[in-house]
């Protein structure tokens, strides 16, 4: 701007001085500068505008950058979500390739397949079926006879008549049992139902609403201190026998019959013979 001033001041002076007074010369430099400062207020607004249009340029250009920007972040983001998503679900191909084998096994993979769910059933129903087995093997299971077992089983029948024996002649009998069927109950603990009702009908007497003792000879028990012999009949009976020689019964074979029953033994008969 400077350089076209000093221009515009060269040739000014270069204007012929002959035709101009001073007066002319001062008011046409003074319109002239008048005219050039005009001319660069002009041009500075120009400039002024200029920048203002291109910074909003800039400004509006840099908030479409932004924006674009943002809108792509936005889309990856939810493009990266639906593919972590998509790895956590079988896709539609997945699933119809899966559709597809499953639709292609073979009858024998499915016939194997029955027959394993066939096995496992029966494997199932086994463990059922061996309760049934072991308790019949228990109940089959029956101890040896011996000795031993055979004495304890007359104390048993022994000690279970003298309980109702004791009772009558302490006058308990009725305080213990209310009838007959009471003293075969209690007789049935450890005795067959016809020993237990054969005692009742020797040794009990149902009168005026009482029970009594009938006054008689009591049962011949098992003299543990003398021999006897066990003669087997089956795997359930066995036979007790014992020869007794005394002045109440003179001499006889006592023969005690012993039978397992409900898991346990019990005395099911007593025979005699007479020796004489």
């Amino acid at each position: 701007m400077k350089n076209e001033q000093r221009t515009t001041n060269q040739k000014l002076g270069n204007f012929p001085t002959h035709q101009l007074n001073q007066k002319q010369k001062e008011d046409i430099h003074e319109n002239i500068m008048d005219a050039l400062k005009k001319n660069e207020v002009q041009l500075g607004r120009r400039g002024i505008f200029m920048k203002k249009v291109v910074a909003t340029i800039a400004t509006v250009a840099a908030l479409i950058l932004f924006t674009i920007l943002g809108v792509n972040t936005f889309y990856d983001d939810e493009n990266n979500t639906a593919g972590t998503g998509n790895t956590d679900q079988p896709s539609e191909q997945d699933l119809e390739n899966d559709t597809n084998q499953e639709q292609n096994q073979s009858p024998e993979q499915d016939q194997s397949s029955d027959q394993d769910q066939d096995q496992e059933q029966n494997n199932k129903t086994e463990p059922d079926e061996n309760p049934s087995s072991d308790n019949e093997e228990q109940e089959n299971d029956i101890p040896m006879f011996t000795d031993e077992v055979a004495i304890e089983l007359m104390q048993n029948y022994k000690q279970n008549f003298e309980v109702v024996l004791e009772a009558g002649n302490n006058n308990n009998l009725n305080t213990m049992f209310e009838s007959k069927s009471d003293v075969q109950r209690h007789f049935e603990e450890i005795m067959s139902e016809e020993r237990a009702s054969s005692l009742v009908e020797i040794y009990i007497d149902e009168r005026d609403g009482s029970l009594h003792i009938v006054p008689t000879e009591a049962p011949v028990w098992l003299d543990q201190e003398a021999d006897f012999t066990i003669e087997q009949v089956n795997e359930e009976n066995y036979k007790i026998i014992q020869t007794q020689h005394n002045e109440l019964i003179g001499s006889k074979e006592m023969i005690y019959h012993a039978k397992w029953q409900d898991n346990q033994w019990i005395l099911s008969d007593v025979k005699s013979n007479d020796l004489e």
